[in-house]
């Protein structure tokens, strides 16, 4: 008997299922996790099919794990994905600055200007201001903050 139809013992697909697992955990992207419900899905036909080959145990798993890997990138490709202008806030610096006060350095002129606001020289568009004018942030666009005379302005 060659040691292709040498049929090894089905714990051995549930202990390589258990240490993809391990493995996946440790290194998470769930790739391996397909791997490793390919290798319990093999333990568990060959504990129903006694005898059966080593070299259809071997195809077997690799059909087996070509399927769910492929129902995976099927699955996922289908998903519904947030729109990229959706914004979430994270690690959006200039719509953190909304209603910020603050006091001109530089004169708005044409509608452009610039801004100190704590230590970062900001892009700014609003009405044409005087250097000295506390000014309101009240949004964004990309980086650039829209701003507007603050009038009342706490602290002005």
């Amino acid at each position: 008997m060659s040691w292709l139809s040498a049929a090894p013992v089905p714990l051995v697909w549930a202990t390589i299922a258990v240490v993809l697992i391990a493995a996946e955990i440790l290194a998470p992207g769930f790739l391996l996790a397909w791997f490793a419900v390919a290798a319990f899905l093999t333990f568990a036909l060959t504990w129903a099919v006694e005898g059966l080959p080593l070299i259809q145990q071997v195809g077997l798993f690799t059909l087996l794990s070509a399927v769910l890997i492929g129902a995976a990138v099927v699955w996922r490709r289908g998903r519904p994905r947030p729109a990229p202008d959706a914004a979430t806030g994270i690690n959006d610096r200039a719509a953190h600055q909304e209603g910020a006060v603050a006091i001109l350095d530089e004169p708005i002129r044409n509608g452009r200007g610039r801004l100190l606001l704590g230590d970062t020289l900001w892009h700014v568009e609003g009405p044409d201001l005087p250097a000295g004018t506390a000014v309101r942030v009240v949004g964004h666009r990309r980086m650039v903050l829209l701003v507007e005379p603050a009038g009342d302005a706490p602290g002005t």
